[in-house]
């Protein structure tokens, strides 16, 4: 029975590969086709943000992949048996797409990129002399090679193209305008507008404009023009305008005469104009003429303006405000003692601070008087304000100083304080150390102590004359201990005086 399964298994094996062998043959062998596509060659143009070409896998055998060779140039991928290449720069590459079974296809790609024709001018003024061979370059910024240049009119402007991507324009016989026209191999073109002019049109007001008070004719020099002038005011019932002198040439020193001419402005009423000068050329200036009234201010003398103390703020610091009426709006501030005052312009009003250190004389009261000047710019004016004094605020830091009517501020090196038996009074005086000792120019009296607050019984005693004068409203202002030193601020008004004079000190 063993032997009998054993025989029947044997044959069944056979039997089934038998089979298996059998079914097989070469004609049933699998096979791959070859890669095949619509487009073997793309050209990108790159324009907008997604510059593209599209190729179509005809034939492949799937899970297809493409390499680019150069992605600086252009990059690729696959979208089912689609490939689309994106252009990155200029140039040329080549792209392998292959399927799974190792076949492939060679696709060439071009990138162009296209470059906006650029000039570095669009305008260009030549003057016959100012440069050699009356010749400018211009520079071609940008643009796509293969350049071409052309000129509307030989007469007035010729160009040719030079190396390192530059054109050099020349005048021609004549003056006037001309276009230069350049294209680049992909017909992109640019225009570069020339002017030929015998003369650089210039106008000496055309920055600053032309400040006029009512009633007071000013002038416009027109330096160099081309032939002639045509003036046009844009609002005549402020200011109209004309030729009144063609001043004709004036000639320098081994050169050409140039053309100049001035013309008359004059005012109507208060407001703004504008006053266009046009030559021949077509060369434009406009110059702006406000007609303003007179300068004026309510504040006739100011009595005190404050020296800054770094560190003290207190209100006789602040700046003193003039306020100013009429005029152009640009203003200058200038004193008669080379910079004793410093002034700030906001608007109509005018800030004015002391400059101590730069005072160039003694002045009080009167006395060798500061001169403040607000002057116009534009017309002239000017206001002059006579200021008593220029000194740091009395309350500001402690330093021996007076201000005595009739007598300059000066800061002195000696003051004592003390109690007159005799008078029966306290007395501050104020000096220096002379030859033979100290040396006082004056001195205060006043019953009471020396606290803050009105003293009675003033007096004021002049040393050098000794001469005794009543004072009123002695007070003391502040006291202050300083490193271990009283310091007092009096003040007082004296006879026939509206504002008060001062003495500060210690006793030691």
């Amino acid at each position: 029975m063993k032997k009998y399964m054993k025989y029947l298994m044997t044959g069944t094996l056979l039997t089934g590969f038998s089979f298996l062998f059998g079914s097989c043959n070469e004609d049933e062998v699998p096979s791959y086709g070859e890669m095949a596509l619509d487009n073997n060659e793309v050209f990108i143009k790159i324009e907008g943000e997604n510059p593209s070409a599209e190729v179509n896998i005809l034939q492949g055998n799937g899970n297809y992949r493409v390499l680019v060779k150069d992605e600086g140039v252009a990059v690729a991928r696959v979208e089912g048996a689609k490939v689309i290449f994106s252009g990155i720069a200029n140039g040329e590459t080549t792209a392998t797409v292959m399927d799974w079974a190792r076949k492939s296809a060679e696709v060439k790609i071009k990138v162009k990129e296209d470059f906006d024709l650029l000039l570095s001018e669009s305008d260009l003024l030549i003057v016959k002399g100012e440069n050699e061979g009356d010749a400018v370059d211009v520079s071609i910024r940008s643009g796509n090679g293969g350049y071409s240049v052309t000129t509307s009119d030989a007469n007035v402007a010729n160009a040719v193209l030079m190396e390192n991507g530059r054109i050099r324009v020349t005048a021609g016989e004549g003056i006037g305008r001309a276009e230069v026209k350049v294209t680049d191999a992909d017909g992109m073109e640019a225009v570069l507008n020339v002017l030929v002019a015998n003369y650089r049109f210039a106008v000496a007001e055309e920055e600053s404009g032309l400040g006029l008070l009512q009633g007071t004719e000013g002038f416009i020099q027109v330096m160099a023009y081309n032939e002639s002038l045509d003036i046009v005011s844009d609002n005549e019932a402020v200011a109209v305008a004309e030729l009144v002198v063609d001043e004709g040439t004036e000639t320098m020193a081994d050169e050409e005469a140039v053309p100049m001419a001035r013309i008359k402005v004059t005012p109507k009423e208060t407001g703004l104009a504008h006053i266009s000068i046009t030559d021949a050329l077509g060369m434009n200036a406009v110059v702006e003429v406000k007609v303003v009234e007179r300068l004026s201010t309510e504040t006739k003398s100011i009595f005190w303006i404050p020296v800054p103390v770094e560190g003290y703020d207190g209100d006789d610091a602040a700046p003193v405000i003039v306020k100013v009426n009429g005029g152009s709006g640009d203003l200058s501030i200038s004193d008669n003692k080379g910079g004793c005052i410093k002034g700030t312009v906001n608007g109509d009003e005018v800030s004015l601070i002391g400059n101590w250190k730069a005072c160039s004389e003694d002045f009080n009261n009167g006395k060798n008087l500061v001169y403040v000047y607000i002057s116009d710019n534009k017309t002239g004016d000017k206001l002059e304000i006579p200021v008593n004094i220029v000194e740091q605020p009395y309350l500001s830091k402690p330093t021996r100083r007076y201000w005595i009517k009739g007598d300059n501020p000066n800061g002195k090196g000696l003051t004592d304080i003390g109690y007159d038996d005799k008078k029966a009074k306290n007395y501050m005086r104020i000096g220096d150390n002379g030859l033979f000792g100290p040396a006082y120019n004056y001195s205060v009296y006043f019953e009471g102590d020396w606290t803050v607050g009105e003293k009675t019984g003033a007096e004021l005693r002049k040393q050098t004359s000794g001469a005794l004068t009543n004072i009123s409203s002695l007070r003391i202002d502040k006291v202050e201990e300083v490193d271990g030193l009283i310091w007092y601020w009096i003040s007082f008004i004296e006879e026939g005086n509206s504002w008060r004079s001062y003495m500060v000190g210690t006793s030691e």
